[in-house]
C-alpha cells in the first residue's frame, strides 16, 4: 500500500484509503498489536455440568447423572434452565418454598420440572438457583429461587411447552448413584 500526496504539498502523505474492515485490523495492529501478540491464552478448566443435553424431534432432552437424587434433581432443572436461557443473570433471588408429592421418581421428576417451567410461563419468574431440603422416591420439599423475568437481562432460547413422559427414567446405578432422562416438549 502506497500513500498517496495532498496535491496542494507533495512533502505531506494522505492517508490510505481503506475499507472499513482494513482500517480496523490496520488500527488495531497499530496500537495494539505488541500487546496482542504478547498474550498467552490459556484454555480454562471448567467443571464439567452434571448434565447433558439430548436432541430429539421436536423436542429436546436432559440426561443427568449425580451421587445422591436431590443433585440429580438440581441437575435436572439446571438442564431445564440452560435450555430456556443460555446465559442467565445471577442474583441472589426471591425463594419460593416448593412442596411435592408423587407416585413414584419419575413422576415426582416431571412435576418437579413442570413446577419450574411454571414459575416462567405463568409468573414471568426467571429460576436463578435451586435447592433441595428433603427428597425421597415420593416427595420434595425445596425452594426454587427467582426473579422477575425481564428481556433486558434474560434471552429466553424459545418456548418449551412442557415437560413429557417420553423416554422418562429415573435410576439409581449400584456404586455409582443416580442417572434420569427427561424430554420437554417444545
Amino acid at each position: 500500500m502506497t500513500l498517496q500526496k495532498y496535491p496542494a504539498d507533495n512533502h505531506t502523505p494522505k492517508p490510505p484509503f481503506f475499507s472499513r474492515q482494513e482500517w480496523v485490523k490496520w488500527y488495531t495492529d497499530a496500537k495494539f498489536g505488541e500487546a496482542l501478540r504478547s498474550v498467552k491464552i490459556q484454555p480454562t478448566k471448567r467443571k464439567p455440568l452434571p448434565f447433558r443435553l439430548l436432541e430429539h424431534t421436536a423436542d429436546i432432552g436432559i440426561e443427568a447423572t449425580a451421587g445422591n437424587l436431590a443433585e440429580l434433581f438440581v441437575a435436572c432443572a439446571e438442564g431445564l434452565q440452560q435450555i430456556l436461557c443460555s446465559h442467565p443473570v445471577q442474583s441472589t433471588g426471591e425463594g419460593h418454598p416448593i412442596r411435592i408429592r408423587a407416585y413414584d421418581s419419575e413422576e415426582l421428576l416431571v412435576v418437579w420440572l413442570a413446577k419450574i417451567l411454571g414459575f416462567v410461563t405463568r409468573r414471568d419468574l426467571f429460576p436463578l438457583r435451586f435447592q433441595i431440603e428433603q427428597i425421597d422416591e415420593t416427595h420434595l420439599d425445596g425452594i426454587i429461587f427467582t426473579e422477575p423475568l425481564t428481556l433486558k437481562h434474560h434471552r429466553l432460547n424459545g418456548e418449551i411447552k412442557g415437560v413429557t413422559y417420553h423416554q422418562l427414567t429415573v435410576e439409581e446405578i449400584p456404586k455409582k448413584g443416580w442417572r434420569a432422562q427427561v424430554y420437554l416438549d417444545l
